[in-house]
């Protein structure tokens, strides 16, 4: 009568074994991605418009994003390279720790 005993406990230490193994994992970071618009003054996050200057405060108080989001931003070849500056230094003093990801938009065939 020793066997279904073991072969239960066997289970059951499986299965916490399974438990643990997933409650040790880190979590994901959480991505956001925020476009430039062309006009330079502009940022489209989740598809919300806001002014650029306000985008740190709209990040924090409210998405209430971690500190640890990692942002994606993205600008089309039309954005001012000083507002690309300006962004990226904007979410740089916001206070997330993950690197800001530049993301470019690839050449197409009917660029020169």
């Amino acid at each position: 009568m020793l066997a279904p005993p073991l072969v239960i406990l066997g289970v059951g230490l499986l299965v916490a074994l399974s438990i643990h193994a997933q409650a040790a994992q880190p979590a994901l970071p959480t991505i956001i991605s925020v476009t430039l618009k062309s006009d330079g003054d502009h940022c489209v996050v989740r598809d919300v418009t806001i002014l650029c200057s306000d985008l740190a405060a709209h990040l924090r108080d409210t998405l209430k994003l971690p500190k640890e989001t990692e942002i994606h931003l993205r600008a089309g070849r039309a954005a001012p390279y000083q507002s690309v500056r300006k962004v990226l230094d904007i979410i740089e003093r916001s206070g997330f720790t993950y690197p800001v990801a530049y993301l470019t938009e690839p050449k197409s065939s009917n660029d020169k």
